[in-house]
């Protein structure tokens, strides 16, 4: 029984490392990619046991989840096709399920699933800046051809290109935000200097990878949270002013080293032209969204407003904007619950800022990266989101090593005639004697 729980616990934990593995072997070699499909199915089932309703949490995500169902009452209003149904529903739906696992599984501070999964984005980071520097001709093959890149740029321009090793650079960008939560976490809870040294390498790391996606909300909220953590971890404000600036010029330094035209595209990032349009550039697609809900209940159906429904020529559609995505699809009913759960999250987290100190600022990050991609459809990215919300919504108190994380501080010694009642200090007076002396 022993040797069971360790091997489902080894699978949860190095999912993200099998997950990239599998997807660069795809990447590469051509493996189907039913292998994550399975992958998928075998976590779930391995950790059934997490799957509990014992707050007022859980049931709202047991609810959300069936909105997905409800959702299939749009096609009586305008059918589509169930594949696209069943496609959104394994990315969008079955990730849900990690909620349960980070609520139910490890009580440690820093728990083997984050630091699994920084090494897994690490590989992701590594192995692309390896192929960009030395573009073999498979590589650019494939990157023209999966991350469909060849209508804006060629052979000779794909170093041009966002950043996106064998993924894409949504993926990049918003593991770098997560890989920047995970490395401050790890170094909390482990003072040893090499893994501060490490932990201060991954970061120089995951800002270039951050930079070179181009993506502007995780480039912006990314350098706030960097910023946020600075203020937490450094001592005095001097120390965090210096160091803040060191990493200010060492990233500008960085990104001078590459040639004109990259340096160029990404610092065009930081114009205000540029920052204009990130929201104006979607205006239309969300607005269309609010008015494109046939049932507004439950929606036009799941798989029936994004991305697959574009490639299939369908409209309304969006494909920029999780929550109008979720209203289009799944109408008021999965709308309301998704900004619930959300919003109460966040605001635990906020209240208990030291206890959760990788979770607030990485779901943080997540809702407003939510505004402005369909991640919510990107399985690999909205897992560690819901794991994150089950970890807030714990009721125990996180170890460390075996040991609480956040001890009680034991009374110090009571002086004479002190004595502790019902958890509050009391003086108590020696009555007075025969001999004693009153006025």
């Amino acid at each position: 029984m022993v040797r069971i729980r360790n091997i489902r616990e080894a699978i949860t934990d190095n999912c993200f490392i099998i997950f990239m593995i599998l997807t660069f072997a795809s990447f590469k070699y051509d493996v189907p990619g039913f292998l994550r499909a399975a992958l998928w199915i075998i976590i779930v089932f391995a950790n059934l046991r997490c799957l509990k309703i014992k707050s007022s949490m859980d049931l709202m995500i047991v609810t959300y989840f069936i909105g997905a169902f409800l959702s299939l009452s749009g096609m009586l209003f305008r059918p589509y096709s169930l594949a696209f149904f069943l496609k959104v529903f394994v990315d969008s739906y079955i990730p849900v399920f990690f909620y349960f696992i980070g609520k139910y599984s490890s009580n440690q501070i820093n728990p083997r699933f984050y630091n699994r999964t920084l090494i897994a984005i690490l590989f992701v980071y590594i192995v692309g800046f390896y192929y960009s520097l030395t573009m073999p001709s498979w590589y650019v093959d494939k990157t023209l051809e999966i991350t469909n890149l060849s209508a804006s740029y060629t052979e000779d321009t794909i170093m041009y290109a966002r950043f996106s090793s064998f993924l894409d650079s949504y993926h990049i960008a918003n593991y770098g935000v997560f890989a920047l939560c995970f490395t401050f976490g790890l170094m909390k809870t482990n003072e040893k200097r090499i893994i501060k040294i490490l932990g201060y390498v991954g970061l120089a790391i995951i800002a270039v990878a951050v930079l070179l996606s181009r993506q502007r909300v995780a480039i912006f909220i990314g350098g706030l949270i960097l910023s946020y953590y600075l203020f937490k971890t450094v001592k005095s404000k001097n120390d965090f002013i210096g160091l803040f600036c060191v990493l200010c010029i060492l990233l500008f330094v960085i990104v001078q080293t590459f040639d004109e035209t990259t340096s160029s595209l990404v610092l065009s990032r930081f114009t205000k032209e540029e920052n204009s349009s990130l929201v104006s550039a979607r205006t239309h697609q969300w607005v269309e969204a609010i008015k494109g809900v046939i049932e507004p209940v439950f929606g036009n159906g799941i798989g029936s407003g994004g991305h697959i429904a574009i490639a299939h020529g369908m409209h309304p559609s969006i494909a920029d904007g999780s929550y109008f995505k979720v209203w289009l699809e799944g109408g008021i009913y999965s709308t309301a619950l998704l900004l619930a759960i959300l919003i109460i999250s966040l605001w635990k987290a906020f209240l208990n800022r030291s206890k959760y100190f990788v979770e607030f600022p990485l779901l943080f990050f997540c809702m407003f990266s939510l505004l402005g991609a369909n991640i919510i459809d990107m399985p690999y990215i909205i897992a560690p989101m819901w794991y994150v919300i089950g970890r807030i919504d714990k009721k125990v108190v996180f170890r460390m090593n075996g040991e609480l994380a956040h001890k009680k501080i034991a009374p110090k010694a009571l002086p004479l005639n002190m004595t502790v009642k019902r958890r509050r200090i009391r003086a108590t007076m020696p009555r007075p004697g025969k001999n004693d002396i009153t006025l």
